[in-house]
């Protein structure tokens, strides 16, 4: 089972139930922009964090100032709980304009505790 989706602010994790990360927006949330802006810029830079899987590899994508608090918990519950489902772990950290800041990666495949080796990526990015 894959791991695609929106990590709420206030840390609920929102799969995405077949849609793409924009259709998921549009469709349950107020984040929409019809002057042609990114809506998952607008959405990272109101507090959702996007967790996406292609394939083994995780990439998680927050803005950097709100790696913290309800969305940090539940990024870091996502890591612990579902570490045997991907080889490499991405967390991106990006500024309001959509550039990166800080990132990190982490190998999981073949670590002797999958979860510890998933959640070193947090301590590697902060």
């Amino acid at each position: 089972m894959t791991i695609s989706g929106w990590i709420l602010p206030g840390g609920k994790f929102a799969a995405l139930d077949g849609l793409c990360h924009e259709e998921w927006l549009e469709a349950n949330t107020d984040i929409h922009d019809n002057t042609g802006a990114d809506v998952r810029q607008l959405a990272l830079n109101r507090g959702y964090a996007r967790a996406r899987q292609y394939g083994g590899k995780l990439t998680i994508e927050v803005g950097v100032t709100f790696f913290r608090g309800a969305v940090r918990r539940a990024i870091s519950r996502l890591l612990e709980d579902r570490a045997e489902d991907f080889d490499f772990v991405t967390v991106q950290l990006v500024n309001d304009r959509g550039l990166l800041v800080r990132s990190a990666a982490v190998q999981v495949f073949d670590a002797e505790c999958p979860a510890a080796a998933a959640l070193s990526v947090l301590e590697k990015v902060s």
